[in-house]
């Protein structure tokens, strides 16, 4: 089964790969590990507005935000 991964301010969250996605038409890819301090501040954001985060799978926003900080924790 093909999961739709869920999203926040344009960025793709994959929580297995601990990182931040954004493709963009006509950029060359973003790529922003959990532990970088540009994705630290992303997930600060995403902490202070989890209703922001887009979810396709049923997933509640504030459990993305969890994952996410338990995942650049270690």
């Amino acid at each position: 089964m093909i999961r739709r991964l869920p999203t926040f301010q344009g960025y793709t969250i994959d929580v297995r790969l601990k990182e931040f996605r954004k493709v963009e038409w006509d950029k060359l890819p973003e790529f922003i590990a959990f532990e970088s301090e540009v994705g630290r501040k992303i997930l600060a954001e995403m902490e202070n507005q989890p209703e922001a985060v887009q979810t396709y799978q049923d997933e509640n926003p504030s459990e993305i935000v969890r994952q996410v900080r338990n995942a650049s924790a270690g």
